[in-house]
């Protein structure tokens, strides 16, 4: 207690030091003006006056302040915090108007350019569509870019792509697969999520764009639109399968709640869990523990204001 006196006495003292400063130049630079402007003159004693009962209303206000503002970085310091996020996690994404994907043929699979903004269109978008998410080959993906850590297919939309992930969540809004530019970015997983160790994630988060000819995240609006409350998301890795059950999707404004990866305790995790459910557009018939696993997939909605989210809960891994 003795401490905290001494120092509660020490930044009154500074605060004072401070205020007197302040209001002491305020008061010469109105002087100052005064020598310039005769009219000034006679009023620069009444402001002298005024500025010192000023002061001395400043001077509790400040002190008051302080006491505050130290109280609240003593406890910052004191208490765990519940969450970590960086601030340069980006929400995904942007929707890029281009025709829907013709039927499958030989054409349809060439590269081709879209002359508006010159981007290549790379066949990397439409050729994954059709892999055999039973019968992957891990070791030709890594091939292609060694960032690779999964594949997804997710039940009621189109989604079958390979999942990639980097030390941020910028690099892959504006490259491919094969790390070429491309405004039409990739699926990938947050830079915080362990894949060594996806067991014991408790939110593994996975982003797309909203890419308007149905590639990418494109379809996932398919998830609130549907009737279908028995979908499910499917997720190899090179060692497992996990199979995630859908328990809540929802439109909502741009937010961080939702991207959350880290908790005080499993309390407030059933709490985080049971505010995603409660979002829900449609009710999935899940119970929700505090022992669950979920992943979780972020896109924009069609006008890019909001984000379209769907959550799964780990149901098993094989």
């Amino acid at each position: 207690m003795k401490v905290l006196k001494v120092i509660g006495n020490t930044v009154e003292q500074v605060v004072t030091c401070l205020n007197k400063v302040i209001w002491s130049l305020c008061y010469y630079f109105y002087l100052g003006l005064s020598l310039l402007i005769p009219g000034l003159f006679k009023k620069r004693v009444t402001l002298k006056k005024k500025l010192d009962k000023r002061l001395a209303n400043q001077e509790l206000i400040m002190i008051v302040t302080l006491y505050v503002v130290t109280f609240v970085t003593i406890l910052r310091f004191i208490l765990p915090v519940s969450v970590t996020y960086k601030e340069d996690i980006p929400f995904t994404s942007i929707n890029i108007n281009e025709n829907k994907i013709p039927e499958s043929d030989d054409s349809s699979l060439q590269s081709n350019t879209n002359s508006d903004n010159n981007v290549v269109i790379s066949d990397n978008y439409r050729k994954y569509l059709s892999y055999d998410f039973y019968n992957l080959n891990f070791t030709e993906l890594q091939a292609t870019n060694p960032d690779v850590v999964a594949f997804i297919r997710v039940e009621g939309t189109n989604i079958n792509y390979p999942v990639v992930k980097t030390t941020d969540n910028s690099y892959y809004l504006d490259h491919s697969i094969d790390k070429s530019y491309n405004t039409k970015g990739w699926i990938y997983a947050d830079y915080r999520n362990d894949f060594n160790n996806l067991s014991n994630t408790n939110n593994l988060i996975i982003y797309g764009h909203h890419i308007l000819n149905e590639t990418m995240f494109g379809t996932l609006d398919n998830i609130l639109t549907s009737k279908e409350t028995n979908l499910k998301i499917y997720l190899k890795t090179p060692a497992n399968l996990y199979t995630y059950q859908i328990f809540s999707s929802y439109q909502i404004e741009p937010e961080i709640t939702y991207l959350q990866t880290d908790f005080l305790n499993e309390e407030r995790y059933l709490e985080f869990l049971n505010t995603l459910k409660s979002r829900s557009n449609k009710d999935y018939q899940q119970l929700l523990y505090s022992t669950d696993k979920i992943i979780t997939l972020s896109t924009c909605s069609l006008d890019n204001t909001e984000r379209i989210v769907v959550h799964g809960k780990l149901l098993s891994i094989n």
